[in-house]
Order: C-alpha cells, then sequence, then structure tokens
C-alpha cells in the first residue's frame, strides 16, 4: 500500500468525526487534504505565533518505510495538527520497503523517513551520509507464524520462512530467533520475500510458505486463520533501534531546524498516542486500512509502552545492529555506533525541557 498525504496551516479545529470523514477520502483515493491545527497553550519549545505574523512553515516530505502500528505517533502528529504546531507543512508519503526509502532518500525525493533501522544502517555502514536521528521503538515488535503443523522451532528445519523483503528488520528477527532456537538461518530454512505483512499474511493462507515473519496488527489476522506464533521479539532480551526517524547529514541552518521540528511534532505525537487512545486508536485503524477494532486495540496495547518518550537513541541498541549486520557485512564488524545516529537534536530538545512540558500537562 501506497499513499501520500500533505499538511497546511490554517484547516480549523480536528475532531473525531472529522477525522473520519478526512481518512475516509483518502482510503478513497481522493487528492491530499490540510492538516488540522488543533489549540495549543504556549510553551517555551513552541511559541504561540498570531496568523498575521506567522512566517511561512517550512516544506519537509516524510516518507514511511512500511505501513505498522509502529507509526502511530507520526500519524497522531499529523492528524492532531502538531507538526503545523512547530511550523512546518509535511507531506507524508509511502514506500514498498524500506531499502526503497533509503534510495528515495539519497535520490533528494524525499527529506526525512520514519521507520525501520536496517536499511539505514546498511546504507551508512557502506558510506551513505544517512544518520538517524531519533529512535521510536528500541525493541523489535515482529513475530513468527507458522501453520499449525508446526509444534516446535525443529519443525522448521527444509521448510519455507516468508519475509516482507530482504534487507529488512524481518530478516534479521528471523535470523535472531532462529539463532536462540538452535537452527541456521542460511541452511535450515529457506527465505521467500513476500512484499509485505499483508501479502505474507496471504502467502501463510494459500500454502506458498509454511512461515512468515509479521507485525502487528498482521499478527492477529494470522491468528484468526489459524495460525500460531512460534515466538516473538519484544519479550526477548533484545534492545535494538527497530523503528527510526532518519535524514542525511545536514550543516545547512534551515534544514537542521526542519529536523529539530520534526522530531519534536513526533515527540508530541508519542505524548498524544500515550494520553488520547480514543484518537490514537481511530488514527491507527484508517491508516492501516484495518477493520477489525480488536486488532487495532490490541496493537495500540502492544505497542504504546514501547514508545520511547524522548526518542532517545541507544548506542547499545545500535552496537547489536551492527552485530547482526557484521554477518552480512564485514564493515558493519569494526563500525562506530556513534557513527550511524545525530543524537544532538534530540538532546538539545529534552535539555529545553519540553518533554518534561509535554508530560506536565
Amino acid at each position: 500500500m501506497q499513499w501520500r498525504r500533505r499538511s497546511q496551516v490554517g484547516r480549523g479545529v480536528a475532531v473525531a468525526g472529522a477525522l473520519g470523514v478526512v481518512l475516509g477520502a483518502l482510503l478513497a483515493g481522493c487528492a491530499p487534504r490540510s492538516e488540522s491545527q488543533p489549540a495549543a497553550s504556549p510553551t517555551e519549545a513552541s511559541p504561540t505565533i498570531s496568523a498575521a505574523a506567522a512566517p511561512a512553515p517550512l516544506k519537509v516530505r516524510l516518507a514511511a518505510t512500511s505501513i505498522s502500528g509502529s507509526f502511530m505517533p507520526v500519524w497522531t502528529a499529523h492528524e492532531a495538527g502538531l507538526f503545523v504546531q512547530e511550523g512546518l507543512e509535511v507531506e507524508l508519503s509511502s514506500t514498498p520497503t524500506a531499502p526503497t526509502a533509503v534510495a528515495a532518500l539519497l535520490a533528494g525525493e524525499v527529506d526525512m523517513l520514519y521507520g525501520a533501522s536496517d536499511a539505514v544502517i546498511a546504507a551508512s555502514t557502506n558510506g551513505s551520509d544517512v544518520v538517524m536521528v531519533g529512535a521510536l521503538v528500541n525493541k523489535i515488535v515482529q513475530a513468527l507464524y507458522v501453520a499449525p503443523e508446526i509444534t516446535e522451532p525443529a519443525a522448521l528445519r527444509g521448510r519455507s520462512l516468508g519475509v516482507t523483503r530482504f534487507g529488512t528488520l524481518g530478516v534479521t528477527s528471523s535470523r535472531y530467533l532462529l539463532r536462540r532456537w538452535g537452527l541456521n538461518a542460511d541452511q535450515d530454512v529457506t527465505f521467500l520475500q513476500t512484499g509485505g505483512f499483508a501479502e505474507t499474511v496471504a502467502a501463510l493462507s494459500s500454502g506458498a510458505i509454511d512461515s512468515g515473519i509479521l507485525a502487528p496488527p498482521a499478527t492477529l489476522r494470522a491468528r484468526e486463520l489459524g495460525f500460531v506464533e512460534l515466538g516473538n521479539l519484544w519479550t526477548q532480551p533484545l534492545e535494538y533501534p527497530s523503528v527510526v526517524v532518519t535524514a542525511r547529514r545536514v550543516t545547512d541552518p534551515t534544514q537542521e531546524e526542519v529536523v529539530r521540528r520534526v522530531l519534536r511534532g513526533v515527540m508530541a505525537g508519542v505524548h498524544r498516542v500515550k494520553t488520547d487512545r480514543p484518537l490514537a486508536v481511530s488514527v491507527l485503524q484508517t491508516w492501516t486500512r484495518t477493520e477489525d477494532v480488536r486488532a487495532v486495540e490490541d496493537t495500540y496495547d502492544l505497542y504504546t509502552p514501547l514508545f520511547e518518550r524522548d526518542l532517545r537513541l541507544s548506542q547499545e541498541a545500535f552496537r547489536t545492529a551492527l552485530d547482526e549486520h557484521a554477518r552480512d557485512n564485514p564493515r558493519a564488524a569494526s563500525a562506530d555506533p556513534a557513527s550511524l545516529m545525530d543524537s544532538r537534536f534530540v538532546d538539545q530538545i529534552v535539555r529545553s525541557g519540553f518533554v518534561d512540558q509535554l508530560y506536565a500537562r
């Protein structure tokens, strides 16, 4: 699924009913609609500016690397007008896979990414100037689902395992679980590309694959069809930068200000998700095109505690990621985790008291 949507200043106050109408129009294939501008109290980090005096918003093209419940904060920030509040005009779009998204970033077709980190890490260790500026989730929220007759990991030997694409987080997830179960990912299973989580469920249902790595809410659909979770990553003792915000390394002051404002908007989106369940669930249901309310509720309950309030970047998590990549890319073994990230924006925002102000309301 691919979509594109632009935010603009001056749409008025969002209400739950209007949200459904606007998103319904989006899914029907209408032209992009404007992001709502909510009423907000002045804060030190985000001053209120009168409409007459307000400067032109900074424009930014922000692309998702897939469709997942992990993107709730970004979607919620968009729908609640939190990017507009930061003086941004944000165009949200999606790409089929993380490698495609990184290629678009390097080609200048988009300005920033939000989504899986693996393709970004691969590009960075191969010399590209991409850098992660914030982390939404430092846990992998994926699970391996199997046909009912597979009742133990050993039964995976000689069978197929579906991932969305090679070079994505799903491959890392699968390898980690297989290794913990004493299996060799390169010898014991055959990896097959499906194209997406929905396609993985369809491949399981048709018998084209015996197992597949999934993320919520696709996991609930798999359970409804009779498939079984053999293992998941979020309960494992593993810290991993699974969902990140990415940009190219910048020194231009305007570009740096765009990054800061985007990160503030996403932090505010995390806060809104954690404190406004009805809005977050509504946004999640529509942007994932999931009609099953129970699946959406389960996805909200799973992801929300995992969202980082301050988008902290963990060197330990990046070290783990590099160790995983080193299995296929020797350059990753000697790479410095600090080279993958630019934490100055998050550090500046946290020092400003912005996050503390959000949660003090």
